[in-house]
C-alpha cells in the first residue's frame, strides 16, 4: 500500500516537475505521507515556511484556511495558528476586509506571557507589521 500512495504521489508531482523547490517538496511529502489534504498549500507560490506553517495547522486541527494565503508571512501564519489553538475566535480579528494586526499581536503577547510561548523577535515583528494590511478573503 505504501509503495501505491508514493506512486501515486509521484505521479501527480510530475506534471508540477519543476515548479516546486527541494524544501516545498518536503512539506507536500510529508503532509500526504500524514494522510492531510495538501490541497491547501500545493501553491509553488508558498514558500517552504508557509507550507510548514499551513500543514502544522492541518495536523493539529487548526483551521489552516484561515491564514493559508500567499500574501500572509509565515510569522504572521504562526501567530494566527497559536491563536486559534488556543480557543481564539478568528472573526474577532476582522475589521470588513482585513485582520486587525494589533489586535492580534495585543492577543499574541497574552499567550507569551501567560502560556510561555516564544517571544517574537523585533525582525518577525516588524516583517508582521509592514505585511499588513492583510486581506481576509472569503
Amino acid at each position: 500500500m505504501k509503495l501505491e500512495n508514493n506512486l501515486s504521489f509521484d505521479s501527480m508531482l510530475q506534471k508540477y516537475e519543476g515548479q516546486y523547490n527541494h524544501e516545498q517538496l518536503y512539506w507536500l511529502r510529508r503532509g500526504y505521507d500524514n494522510g492531510l489534504d495538501i490541497s491547501l498549500y500545493a501553491n509553488p507560490a508558498f514558500n517552504s515556511m508557509q507550507m510548514h506553517a499551513i500543514m502544522y495547522g492541518l495536523e493539529n486541527g487548526v483551521d489552516a484556511k484561515l491564514y493559508a494565503f500567499v500574501e500572509y508571512h509565515n510569522f504572521m501564519m504562526q501567530v494566527i495558528y497559536h491563536l486559534l489553538a488556543n480557543g481564539a475566535r478568528f472573526d474577532k480579528y476582522v475589521i470588513e476586509d482585513h485582520l486587525d494586526v494589533d489586535a492580534i499581536m495585543s492577543d499574541y503577547d497574552l499567550l507569551i506571557k501567560y502560556k510561555g510561548y516564544s517571544r517574537l523577535s523585533t525582525r518577525a515583528i516588524d516583517i508582521i507589521y509592514d505585511g499588513a494590511p492583510y486581506y481576509v478573503k472569503s
